[in-house]
C-alpha cells in the first residue's frame, strides 16, 4: 500500500506525506526501485533532491524505471534540436561565480537556443538554491541536484603552495554520469568562466568513441610537470570545459575508475584535471581554444611563448592573443587572481557586468585591491565618460593629485567611439584607485548608476569627463562634510568657455553656475528646490543617504540630473556651502548642457523626468510636503516643453497630449495655471512678480516704459516695429540710457510726460545682438500667449497726473483685452496710488470695473518711486501688496 498511497499523494501534491510513505517501503521489495525514483521526484520538487541513493541500482533498472517515471520523461529532451544541456558544480563558497557564468550563458544565447542547466550542489542553502532557480525561463530549465562530496574529503589534501584553488565540491565531476543519468550527452562548465557567445556549436561537436571533447591546456607551453608531458603531453587539456560523452561514460564505469585514480595518485598538484587525463587518454577529442581560452595565466606568461606554438597545439591560425580574446567563446579564469576577489584584476569590470545580472546582484562582495591601496576610502569619485578623450586627460589628472589621497575613481565609459577607453585601462593600470566599467551607451544617468552600484566609499561625488577639479576640491569638501556632518556640501563652478563660437553665451552660462552663491556655512534646505544647480557635479553626496533611498538616475534620458536633484534634495535637512571655485565646468559644442541651451533636446525625455519625480514623491511620502514647489515646477517646465517644440506641429501636439495626461495624475488643474504679465509705465509689476513667487514670463514690456496707447498699436502690429533699429532712438530716463521707438511720440494726455514719449526698454537692440535675440525671444513668447489655455492677467501699474482719466484708460484696457480673447478670458489688474499724510489711512480700495478689469487703489504715504530701491519696490507696502495679490487670485479662479 505504501507505493500506491505514495502515488496518490504526489498527484495530490502532498510532497512531505508521499516522501513518508516511499521511505516505508522494505528496501528488499522489487517495489523499492519504483520508490526510489519517486522520491528523487519529489526531493527535486521541494529543492532536496539527493541522488545518492538512485546508484544503488544497477543500469538496467535505471532504464526500466526511468521510462515510467515522470521526472525522467520530463527531462527526456536530448531530441530536441535547439537544445543544450550544461552541468555545473557549486558549493555555498562558491555558488556566486556560478551564477555569473549562467548570467553570462544565458546573456549571450541565440534567441533560437534553449539551455537546459542542471546545478549540482554540494551544501548549497535553500536560500542560494532559490537565487539559482530565479534564471528559469521559458528558454532557460534550471535543474539542481543535491550532492555530497563527503567521499571524496581523504582524496585530497591541499599543498598552500600546489596550482590547486577548487574545493573538495569540484571532485563531484567524477559523479556527473550516474548524477545526471538521464542525459546522454552533456556541457560540463567550471564556474570561474564567462560564456560571450552561443553554446550550440560547441555542444553540436561529435563525441562519437571519445568520453569528451576539451581543449588544450595552453599552461603546458610555459609549465610542465609530469602529467603534461611525455606520455601525456600530446593530449593533456583543462577539465574545466568537457563535453562529457556520458553515455559512454556510463558504459565503461569511467566515474568509478576516475575516483580510483584519483585515490591511487601520489600527486596533489590538481584537484581533478590530472585524473580526468590519466584516464580519458586518447579518448579526449581536441577542440578550439576559443571555448576554453584560459586568459589570466596566458595574458600574465605571455613572455613565455609565442602565437605560433598555440596555433601549433590547436591546429589554428590567430594573429595573436588579442584575436584569440576577441573569438573566445568561453574565457576561463583558472587562476588564484579571480576577477570576483579584486576591483582592478583582469575581466574585474567585465566580470562584475554580469554579476549585476544575476540573482546575487545585492550580495556584497568581498573584494580587494591588487595593488596598495588606502586602508580606508573617503569618496569615491564617479565619472561618466562618452568620447571625451580631448578632455579627459586633464580630468583624470586633476583627480589622481587631489590632496585626498583615500578616494577610489570610478569610471565608465559608455559606448565610446574614440579613445576614451584605451586612456582609461592606461590610467587603471598605473593607479590601483581606478575602476574603469564599460558599456553600451546608455547616457550619463545610466553610467553614473553603474558607478553607484560598486563605490565603496561613504560619500560620493559625482565629474564630468570635460571638467576638472581645483587640487584641494576633494579635502575641502570632505573635511566640510565630517567637520559639520551634514547632508551634502556644495561649492562654486567656474564657467570655462573653450569654443569661439559660444563665447558671447559666457555670462548667460556664468550666471547658472552662480545661481548657487550664498555665505560660507551652514544652510538648512527650506524646499526652494530651484535655488540650487540641478547639476549633480561640485556637490558631496552622502551615500548612506542614497542607499537608505535608494536613490538613482533616470536611464536614458537627458536631463536625468535634474530628477536626481529633486530625489535627494527632498530628503535633505542641512547644506554646508563653499564659497570658493573648486569645479572648472567645460562648456563645448558638444556638451548636453550646451545642446539644451540651444533647443536640441528631447521635449519628450522633459517629461518623462516631470513623471519620475512625480513618481519617487509619492513613493516615499514626500508629496504632500511639496506638492507646491514641484506643482509650480511642472507648469514651469510644461511651458518651457511646449514652448521648445517650435514649428513641429506633431511633436508639439505629443508633448501636449503627454502633458494633459501628466496634468491628471498629479492632479494639476490647467484653470488654476496662471500666467502674470508686466504692463506698467515701469518696471514695478515685474519686481512685485519676482517677490512674491508669481509665474510670470519675460515679455516685450518687461524692464520697461510703456503707455497703453503704445501697448495697443504693438499689438496690431504684431510687434514688427519693435525689430527694426531704424524706429529707434537712444533717449536718456535719469542717468540711464534706454531705446525709444519713433512710432508714437504722441498719445493722450493722460500718462505722465516721460511714457507720452512712447515705449522704452532696457535693452541695447541697436547695436548688441545679444539684445536683440532675446528681445525675439520675448516677442515670440508673447505672441504665444494669445494661444494657450492659462489664465493671463495683466499687471498695469498707472501713475496719477494732474490729468488724472481712470474712465479713459478702462476703455484702453478693455481694447487691449481684446488681442488675447481667442482662447482664453485675460484679466487686467490696474492699481495706482493716493498719497495720504496719516499712516493710519494706509488700505486699498478695490473696484470691479468690467468681468475681466479689475481697480486696486492704494492709499499709502509715499510715492512709488525715486532712486531708493525700497520705495520703488514698494516694500513699504508690501503687506498691501500680499493683500492685492490674494484677491487677484481669488478673482481668477
Amino acid at each position: 500500500m505504501s507505493l500506491k498511497l505514495g502515488n496518490e499523494y504526489s498527484k495530490q501534491g502532498l510532497y512531505e506525506k508521499a516522501l513518508e510513505e516511499y521511505e516505508n517501503i522494505d528496501k528488499d521489495s522489487p517495489l523499492y526501485k519504483h520508490a526510489l525514483f519517486s522520491m528523487e521526484y519529489i526531493r527535486r520538487k521541494i529543492g532536496r533532491s539527493s541522488f545518492s541513493t538512485t546508484n544503488q541500482l544497477s543500469t538496467m533498472d535505471k532504464d526500466i524505471v526511468r521510462q515510467q517515471d515522470p521526472f525522467y520523461s520530463g527531462l527526456t529532451i536530448t531530441n530536441q534540436a535547439n537544445n543544450v544541456s550544461i552541468a555545473f558544480v557549486t558549493d555555498n563558497n562558491f555558488v556566486v561565480p556560478t551564477s555569473v557564468a549562467i548570467a553570462s550563458l544565458i546573456n549571450n544565447r541565440h534567441e533560437d537556443t534553449h539551455y537546459t542547466i542542471y546545478i549540482i550542489t554540494d551544501s548549497v542553502d535553500n536560500e542560494n538554491k532559490k537565487r539559482l532557480c530565479a534564471f528559469e525561463n521559458q528558454n532557460v530549465s534550471i535543474k539542481i541536484i543535491e550532492a555530497t562530496s563527503d567521499r571524496f574529503a581523504s582524496l585530497h589534501k591541499h599543498d598552500p603552495k600546489a596550482i590547486c584553488v577548487a574545493s573538495i565540491a569540484a571532485l563531484l565531476k567524477f559523479e556527473i554520469p550516474n548524477l545526471i543519468d538521464c542525459e546522454d550527452k552533456i556541457l560540463y562548465l567550471d564556474g570561474d568562466i564567462l560564456v560571450k557567445g552561443d553554446l550550440k556549436k560547441l555542444y553540436d561537436t561529435d563525441v562519437k568513441g571519445f568520453y569528451a571533447a576539451v581543449a588544450h591546456d595552453t599552461g603546458k607551453l610555459y609549465f610542465q610537470h609530469e602529467y603534461n608531458t611525455q606520455k601525456y603531453y600530446a593530449s593533456y587539456f583543462n577539465s574545466g570545459v568537457m563535453l562529457l560523452n556520458l553515455k559512454l561514460l556510463r558504459d565503461g564505469n569511467v566515474s568509478e575508475r576516475l575516483i580510483q585514480t584519483k585515490q591511487n595518485m601520489k600527486s596533489m598538484n590538481l584537484m581533478d584535471q590530472n585524473v580526468f587525463n590519466v584516464v580519458f587518454g586518447n579518448k579526449a577529442k581536441i577542440i578550439d581554444i576559443k571555448y576554453n581560452f584560459l586568459v589570466l595565466n596566458l595574458k600574465r606568461a605571455q613572455n613565455k611563448y609565442t602565437i605560433k606554438q598555440i596555433n601549433e597545439l590547436f591546429n589554428s591560425q590567430y594573429e595573436n592573443l588579442d584575436d584569440i580574446e576577441r573569438q573566445a567563446i568561453i574565457t576561463h579564469f583558472s587562476s588564484k587572481d579571480k576577477p570576483w576577489k579584486y576591483f582592478d584584476g583582469l575581466y574585474s569590470n567585465e566580470w562584475y557586468k554580469y554579476f549585476l545580472k544575476s540573482p546575487f546582484k545585492d550580495v556584497v562582495l568581498k573584494r580587494e585591491w591588487r595593488q596598495e591601496m588606502p586602508k580606508q576610502l573617503k569618496i569615491s569619485i564617479i565619472i561618466p565618460v562618452y568620447n571625451a578623450s580631448k578632455y579627459l586627460i586633464r580630468c583624470l589628472n586633476s583627480v589622481i593629485h587631489q590632496t585626498l589621497k583615500e578616494i577610489e575613481i570610478i569610471c565608465i565609459d559608455d559606448g565610446s567611439t574614440d579613445n576614451s577607453l584605451s586612456i582609461l585601462k592606461g590610467y587603471s593600470s598605473k593607479d590601483c584607485r581606478f575602476i574603469v566599467l564599460a558599456q553600451t551607451n546608455q547616457r550619463q544617468g545610466a553610467a553614473r548608476n553603474r558607478g553607484l552600484d560598486i563605490a565603496k566609499a561613504p560619500y560620493i561625488m559625482f565629474v564630468d569627463s570635460d571638467d576638472w577639479l581645483e587640487f584641494d576640491t576633494l579635502e575641502n569638501f570632505y573635511d566640510s562634510m565630517i567637520n559639520n556632518n551634514v547632508y551634502i556640501v556644495i561649492g562654486d563652478a567656474s564657467c570655462v568657455i573653450e569654443n569661439k563660437t559660444l563665447s558671447d553665451r559666457a555670462n548667460v552660462l556664468q550666471r547658472y553656475y552662480d545661481s548657487v552663491q550664498k555665505p560660507n556655512g551652514i544652510h538648512q534646505f527650506d524646499g526652494s528646490f530651484a535655488k540650487y544647480r540641478s547639476a549633480p557635479w561640485c556637490k558631496l553626496f552622502r551615500k548612506d543617504i542614497i542607499d537608505k533611498y535608494h536613490l538613482r538616475f533616470p536611464e536614458r534620458l537627458i536631463q536625468e540630473d535634474e530628477a536626481w536633484h529633486w530625489y535627494y534634495f527632498s530628503v535633505i535637512k542641512d547644506i554646508f556651502y563653499l564659497n570658493k571655485v573648486f569645479y572648472n565646468r567645460v562648456v563645448n559644442i558638444d556638451s548636453t548642457m550646451t545642446q539644451r541651451d540651444l533647443n536640441n533636446i528631447n521635449v519628450l525625455d522633459m517629461l518623462y523626468i516631470l513623471e519620475h519625480i512625480y513618481d519617487y514623491l509619492q513613493k516615499n511620502g514626500l508629496y504632500e510636503k511639496y506638492h507646491k514647489q514641484y506643482e509650480k515646477y511642472f507648469v514651469a517646465h510644461k511651458n518651457a516643453i511646449l514652448k521648445r517644440c517650435g514649428t513641429d506641429q506633431n511633436l508639439y501636439e505629443n508633448a501636449n497630449n503627454k502633458i494633459q495626461e501628466l496634468s491628471k495624475i498629479v492632479k494639476i488643474s490647467e484653470q488654476g495655471s496662471t500666467v502674470f504679465i508686466s504692463l506698467g509705465e515701469n518696471g514695478l509689476a515685474d519686481n512685485i512678480f519676482k517677490r512674491h513667487n508669481l509665474k510670470s514670463f519675460s515679455t516685450p514690456y518687461s524692464d520697461s516704459r510703456s503707455n497703453m496707447d503704445y501697448a495697443i498699436y504693438l499689438e496690431s502690429t504684431s510687434y514688427k516695429d519693435l525689430l527694426d533699429t531704424e524706429k529707434m532712438k537712444y533717449d536718456s530716463v535719469g542717468k540711464v540710457k534706454i531705446i525709444r521707438s519713433t512710432s508714437i511720440t504722441k498719445a493722450d494726455n493722460i500718462y505722465s510726460e516721460s511714457p507720452a514719449k512712447g515705449f522704452g526698454i532696457y535693452r541695447d537692440i541697436i547695436s548688441s545682438t545679444k539684445d536683440k535675440e532675446a528681445l525675439k525671444t520675448a516677442i515670440q513668447t508673447m505672441s504665444e500667449l494669445k494661444n494657450i489655455n492659462e489664465k493671463i492677467v495683466f499687471f498695469y501699474h498707472y501713475r496719477v497726473n494732474n490729468n488724472f482719466n481712470l474712465k479713459s484708460i478702462f476703455q484702453k484696457a478693455d481694447e487691449f483685452l481684446k488681442f488675447h480673447s481667442k482662447k482664453n478670458k485675460p484679466f487686467m489688474i490696474i492699481f495706482s496710488q493716493k498719497i495720504i499724510s496719516n499712516k493710519f489711512d494706509r488700505k486699498i480700495i478695490y473696484k470691479k470695473i468690467t468681468p475681466n478689469i479689475h481697480f486696486f487703489e492704494f492709499h499709502t504715504k509715499q510715492a512709488w518711486s525715486g532712486d531708493n530701491p525700497d520705495l520703488f519696490l514698494a516694500k513699504i507696502d508690501d503687506d498691501l501688496i500680499k493683500e492685492m495679490i490674494e484677491n487677484v487670485k481669488n478673482i481668477v479662479k
